[in-house]
């Protein structure tokens, strides 16, 4: 019996284009004050950057990425002239998952290049500028190795599920970190405890085919 490889990470995608589709509205609109939030196009802008830069090092003997779907826990809020802004939820968050929309985007990938390394060499995480780019090489990684174990794997279809938080750095942007990858995990600081909005997930579809 042959297998797909299935990768689901609670842990971390681009947006050359993308398309939108609402999926859950909030019942009442909610004040950007009653929330820890940054604006949207902040967080699709590192995702992006994170992205290509993951891509620009695939790992060699890893499909390249063919489609990628985000999934943010959003508020709306009304802005100065009676215009709506959509705001993601970010660490230290006091509303609730039910009070959040959830915000499903279909983005079109960069393109991949393979990245030459030394032979039998181990990922180094810290090689990364980002560390939601390291985290998505790693579970690349950690699909190959499992292929050199079952040689009846097929690798030539992947799809790899990761989830991330966001928060403010200290100058003054934001940062997105992975969750549940080693050490690139965000747990230890906050308690292990995260609430349905202050987890974004990212879906991930690596093939071979057209």
């Amino acid at each position: 019996m042959r297998y797909k490889s299935l990768v689901i990470l609670t842990t971390c995608i681009i947006l050359f284009g993308f398309t939108t589709s609402l999926c859950a509205q909030t019942r009442k609109p909610v004040p950007a004050k009653k929330a820890e939030t940054v604006a949207i196009d902040e967080v699709l802008k590192v995702v992006g950057k994170a992205l290509t830069e993951a891509q620009n090092n695939n790992p060699e003997g890893f499909p390249p990425l063919k489609s990628v779907e985000l999934t943010l826990s959003t508020v709306t809020s009304k802005e100065a002239g009676g215009g709506l802004s959509i705001l993601v939820f970010k660490i230290g968050s006091e509303i609730v998952g039910e009070e959040a929309s959830t915000i499903k985007l279909t983005m079109e990938p960069p393109p991949t290049t393979t990245k030459e390394v030394e032979k039998g060499r181990a990922l180094d995480p810290n090689e990364y500028k980002m560390a939601l780019a390291a985290a998505l090489n790693i579970s690349k990684e950690a699909v190959l190795s499992a292929k050199q174990h079952l040689p009846l794997l097929i690798t030539s279809e992947i799809e790899i599920e990761v989830a991330f938080t966001v928060k403010k750095n200290a100058e003054g942007g934001i940062s997105i970190s992975p969750i549940g990858i080693g050490e690139l995990t965000v747990g230890a600081n906050i308690g292990g405890k995260l609430s349905k909005s202050q987890v974004h997930k990212l879906k991930l579809l690596f093939s071979k085919g057209k």
